[in-house]
């Protein structure tokens, strides 16, 4: 009979033992995707910073925007696409939210971004038996490239909130 108390005992102590290891493993893991997931969103979104920055510069120097940035804009999108399901890592529900709303809102200025050539001419019909033929709108042209370095100020200062979130102690 004794030895009946003794082996619920073992049972119990080795039932305790096992939930603790879980426990503190499944944290572990937790704490080094997050350390993963914060390296990985800082340099994501320095690489968006620097594109965005040549971007805006193109559009200040030439009437047209390079497509080579915005493709690459568009990859580090992807990238951090990926990334978005390891944000539940974080424990802060208003982290979460201000990253995955700073991701959306750099695909948003991608998007936006990339139309801006099309946005830019219109179709009118020149009389002629060809039909349409596109002009240049220089004005919507300007003042949507205005607009566009003008949202990328306030993208950039939301990208560099989330940079020093990652670089932080407290997530």
């Amino acid at each position: 009979m004794e030895q009946a108390g003794y082996i619920v005992l073992g049972s119990f102590l080795a039932l305790i033992t096992s939930f603790i290891s879980e426990n503190y493993r499944s944290w572990s893991n937790k704490k080094n995707q997050r350390g993963d997931l914060k390296i990985s969103l800082r340099l994501e979104f320095k690489v968006i910073i620097e594109l965005i920055d040549k971007i805006v510069e193109k559009f200040g120097t030439s009437q047209f925007f390079d497509i080579r940035f915005l493709k690459q804009l568009k990859s580090a999108i992807d990238r951090l696409e990926k990334l978005r399901d390891h944000v539940i890592f974080i424990n802060n529900e208003k982290d979460k939210e201000k990253i995955l709303a700073t991701i959306n809102a750099v695909a948003i200025y991608q998007s936006d971004a990339l139309s801006l050539e099309g946005q830019a001419f219109k179709r009118t019909s020149d009389g002629e038996a060809q039909g349409e033929a596109v002009t240049w709108n220089h004005e919507n042209y300007r003042s949507q490239r205005q607009l566009l370095a003008t949202r990328s100020v306030d993208l950039k200062r939301r990208i560099e909130e989330v940079i020093h979130f990652t670089e932080g102690k407290g997530y």
